[in-house]
Formats: C-alpha cells, sequence, structure tokens
C-alpha cells in the first residue's frame, strides 16, 4: 500500500470514527427530549399544585441532569478535541469554565432531586384498603395516581382500580397508590439512580481536573494513571448499575447509560490522543 493510499485509509477511518461520535450525541439528544417529555407528565403527577424553585430539582432531575451533562460533554469535546491548544485563550476558557460552572450547579441540584425523589419512595406506607374502586368518587378519584414505573404514572379509573395486587401502600403527600411489587422496584431505581449520580460526579471532577491540568501542561505521568485507575473504578461501577438495569427491565436506563458511556469513552480517547501529540511533540524539541 503506497503512503497516499494509507493516508486515505485513515482518513476514511477517522471520518467514520467522527460520525459514529457524533451520531452517539445525537441519540443522546434524543434521550434528554424524552426525559424532558416523561418528566412534565410525571409532575402532573406528583406536584399537583405546581411546581416552584424549591422543588424543581426533583420535579425535573432527570431532565435538568441530561441537559446539563450533554452540554458539560460538548465543553469537554471542545477542550480536548475541538480547539486547537493555540486557540483556547484565555477569553475562551473564561467562557467554558464559567458553562462548566453552571453545568454542575445543575448536575448537583439535580442529584439532590434524585435523593429527593428517594425519600418519596420510601415514604410510602401500608394503608388498609384493600380495593381501590372505593376511592372512584367525583370528589377524589382526579386527584388518586396509580403508579406503574419510576415517573411513570396513571389517573385512577374504574378500568386500573382493580389491578393492584396483594398489599397497597400509598403516599399520602402525591396520593399515589402502588402494590408491593411495583413499590420494591421503586426502591431498587431510585437507589441505583443516587449511585449512578454520584459515581458520575467522581469521574467528572477527575476529568475536570485532568483537562485544567493538561491545558497548562502540568498532567504529570504519576497523575495521569491515578487518575485512570479512578476513572476505571467508576465506569465500573456504570457499567454494573448499566446491567442492574437492564436486569430490572428499565430499557430507557439501560440504554441511555449505554450512551453515556460511549460519550465519555470518546472523551477520554481524545485526552489520550491529546496527551500523546503533547508528548510527541515535546520529544520532538
Amino acid at each position: 500500500m503506497t503512503m497516499e493510499a494509507r493516508q486515505s485509509s485513515y482518513w476514511d477511518r477517522e471520518k467514520l470514527y467522527q460520525l459514529f461520535k457524533y451520531t452517539i450525541y445525537g441519540l443522546i439528544l434524543v434521550d434528554v427530549i424524552f426525559f424532558m417529555v416523561e418528566d412534565f407528565s410525571a409532575s402532573e403527577h406528583t406536584f399537583r399544585n405546581g411546581v416552584d424553585l424549591s422543588n424543581v430539582g426533583n420535579a425535573f432531575s432527570a431532565f435538568m441532569d441530561s441537559v446539563a451533562w450533554l452540554i458539560l460533554l460538548m465543553i469537554f469535546e471542545l477542550e480536548t478535541y475541538t480547539l486547537e491548544d493555540d486557540q483556547l485563550n484565555d477569553r475562551r476558557k473564561l467562557a467554558l469554565n464559567i458553562g462548566a460552572v453552571i453545568c454542575y450547579f445543575f448536575i448537583i441540584l439535580a442529584f439532590w432531586g434524585y435523593c429527593e425523589k428517594a425519600l418519596m419512595v420510601y415514604a410510602f406506607a401500608e394503608t388498609p384498603i384493600t380495593d381501590l374502586c372505593v376511592l372512584i368518587r367525583p370528589d377524589l378519584s382526579q386527584n388518586v395516581s396509580l403508579v406503574l414505573d419510576l415517573d411513570e404514572y396513571v389517573p385512577l379509573s374504574l378500568e386500573n382500580c382493580g389491578t393492584l395486587v396483594g398489599q397497597i401502600y400509598y403516599q399520602s403527600d402525591t396520593f399515589l397508590y402502588a402494590d408491593q411489587g411495583v413499590l420494591d422496584g421503586l426502591k431498587k431505581l431510585v437507589l441505583i439512580d443516587i449511585v449512578n449520580g454520584l459515581t458520575w460526579l467522581v469521574i467528572v471532577i477527575v476529568l475536570q481536573i485532568e483537562v485544567y491540568l493538561q491545558l497548562r501542561g502540568h498532567l504529570s505521568s504519576v497523575m495521569y494513571k491515578l487518575n485512570s485507575i479512578i476513572k476505571i473504578i467508576a465506569y465500573g461501577i456504570i457499567f454494573l448499575a448499566c446491567l442492574y438495569w437492564g436486569y430490572l427491565g428499565d430499557l430507557i436506563g439501560f440504554w441511555d447509560a449505554i450512551l453515556w458511556l460511549l460519550a465519555f469513552i470518546f472523551i477520554e480517547l481524545n485526552i489520550f490522543q491529546w496527551r500523546q501529540e503533547e508528548e510527541q511533540e515535546s520529544a520532538n524539541l
């Protein structure tokens, strides 16, 4: 194979890689839209009196979290791939840093929302009612909802009032009702959301440190290896959470976790390539 053929083959692979990468980013955007619709729909059942600043993190946690992470992902993409080092002047660095800080604020707010949602789930209590059909009254039934899954509810009706099996549980603040099987599933899902959120915070803090040091030429081999070990463990936890979502039948959670893992693998590859280029330039001096 000639040198020109090798170069052509390399660029063809590079184009396919970039196409695949931005396709993943596009699919994450689709997920963001899905979570927006889901959160707004769920808030009609969990916050019947409306959403205010005190509970916005709880009401729209998944949507807010996804938007903030997507913007942060784009910031990392700009820093580690799109912009050359000489293009990252002080003004652009400041703009990107301000954007990242805003994203971190909403990510932490969304994480607090996950914690509040977990408290709401664990606040379900047994009810002496054995047949929810007795609640079908004009003055009451329009305020009562059945829990089908996390963030998935339906208004109580004659068609579904007899679908709950065994002991029935209710949430007094939101007039939500669920049976034992659904409630057990909810408890597992809210806990995995918290573990997932905490782990991603660890990953992004380590990444931010790496990018900060790399931009200033202070990322030593020891620090890079230490950060890599921390991230491998964290990505392993995320992967286990992904498998657990699949095991629980939460296909949306499984699919979304796979997309985010792939997206941050791209960022890791960007940093690896960036570091190799820096080392090559240093060796040529």
